[in-house]
C-alpha cells in the first residue's frame, strides 16, 4: 500500500510539472525572439516615446551655456557629438546610458564614451550656435577647443 501510495504520488508530481515546464521554456524563448525583433540595430533616441528617452540640456536663462546630460537608468540616450553638422561626419564623443558602449568606445570616438557629463572632469561642453538640424557646442579640453555637433531634435533649451 505505501508503495501504491509513493508510486501514485511521484506519477502525480511528473504529470503536473513536466508540461507547465515546457511551455515556460518556449513562451520565454519566444519573448526574447520578439524583443530582439524588435530591438534596433542601433539605439535611436529617435523611435521611442518622449518618456523613455532621456535629453541633453543647455542652460541659457543662467548667463552659462553649459551643456549637459544627466544619466537616467530608467531613461535611455545615446548621443554622439560629431565633427560636422552631418550624422555621416566622424564621431567625436559619446553620452549613452549602455555600460558596453560606454566601457568598451566600440565607435573608437577620439574624446570618449561616457554616461553622462558629470564623468566630464577634464573638459567642458559649452554651446556655441545651431547650425540647422544641429547644434554646435565647444569641448574644451586642457585648453584646447573642439567643435562638436549634436542632434538639435535631442536638447532642450532652458
Amino acid at each position: 500500500m505505501k508503495y501504491l501510495l509513493l508510486l501514485f504520488s511521484l506519477c502525480l508530481i511528473f504529470a503536473s510539472c513536466s508540461p507547465q515546464k515546457k511551455e515556460s521554456k518556449s513562451s520565454k524563448i519566444n519573448e526574447v525572439e520578439n524583443t530582439i525583433e524588435d530591438e534596433p540595430n542601433e539605439p535611436d533616441s529617435g523611435n521611442k516615446n518622449s518618456e523613455e528617452v532621456n535629453t541633453a540640456y543647455v542652460f541659457l536663462s543662467e548667463g552659462d551655456s553649459t551643456f549637459q546630460i544627466t544619466a537616467n537608468m530608467k531613461l535611455d540616450h545615446h548621443f554622439f557629438g560629431y565633427a560636422a553638422p552631418n550624422l555621416n561626419s566622424e564621431k567625436l564623443i559619446l553620452f549613452s546610458i549602455f555600460t558596453d558602449e560606454v566601457d568598451s568606445n566600440p565607435n573608437n570616438c577620439k574624446l570618449g564614451a561616457y554616461y553622462d557629463t558629470n564623468g566630464l572632469q577634464d573638459f567642458s561642453l559649452k554651446y556655441s550656435t545651431t547650425d540647422g538640424d544641429f547644434i554646435k557646442v565647444i569641448a574644451t579640453r586642457n585648453k584646447i577647443k573642439t567643435e562638436l555637433y549634436f542632434e538639435k531634435k535631442s536638447v532642450i533649451f532652458n
